[in-house]
């Protein structure tokens, strides 16, 4: 149980930790442990669902594995459906953009060579660092756009995305994603902004008109982009 439980673990600092080279190749191997600790801890029907996942990927049928998670946004309670389907939004955001972007920029604009992580957590507080001894570390106008705040900000967004916080999540999706986009715009990953924008512009109006959201169609288009706007 020990070894199950150290490897489980692994396997999720690997998948928040953006360890793209790891996931790749231990990504079967992570599935069967998560899905061997459910039955461990008496959760048949997690079990279960895990594995159909596991079986949706090894079919290529990336989009149905979270197909049927639709939701809606409201201004009400929190709501753990929500809460989940827009985590899902968040840690695609993070994942396709936020953390090439950031790699990016200390390779190519900061001419750090061995910045070859995809760590968001570690190239967030590498930023952060830097930014405190070089107000204008991000370009200049640091001070006045306030860069320090954002960038905590920005951090912040990302722990609550990658550890779980779905309640904080739920509150402050919107100015996660502004924060994010805010970054995106001052380091000019143009692309990402866009792409972030869109969705952020989408989800908006989705509240605003009461539409349903779903979040295969956001992650699905965030890997494939293939229409100006996503689909939702």
């Amino acid at each position: 149980m020990a070894k199950l439980l150290r490897n489980a673990i692994s396997a999720r600092n690997e998948v928040c930790d953006v360890d793209l080279k790891f996931v790749t190749k231990n990504w079967k191997r992570h599935v069967f442990d998560w899905i061997s600790l459910c039955r461990c801890v008496g959760n048949a029907r997690a079990a279960f669902r895990v594995r159909v996942i596991y079986n949706l990927l090894t079919r290529g049928k990336y989009k149905h594995v979270v197909r049927s998670h639709a939701f809606r946004l409201n201004t009400g309670n929190y709501n753990q459906h929500t809460a989940f389907g827009l985590s899902l939004i968040l840690y695609g955001c993070l994942t396709k953009h936020i953390a090439p972007a950031l790699r990016t920029f200390l390779i190519d604009t900061k001419r750090r060579p061995l910045s070859t992580t995809y760590d968001v957590f570690k190239n967030l507080k590498y930023l952060i660092a830097e930014q405190e001894v070089n107000i204008d570390y991000l370009a200049t106008g640091g001070n006045a756009r306030n860069d320090s705040a954002l960038l905590k900000l920005c951090m912040k967004a990302r722990h609550m995305t990658c550890h779980g916080f779905n309640s904080r999540i739920f509150d402050q999706w919107h100015n996660y994603l502004q924060g994010w986009i805010e970054l995106m715009d001052i380091i000019d990953a143009n692309e990402a902004s866009a792409e972030m924008q869109q969705i952020l512009d989408q989800l908006v109006y989705c509240k605003l008109h009461g539409a349903k959201i779903r979040s295969a169609s956001i992650l699905y288009w965030l890997t494939n982009s293939p229409n100006p706007t996503p689909n939702l």
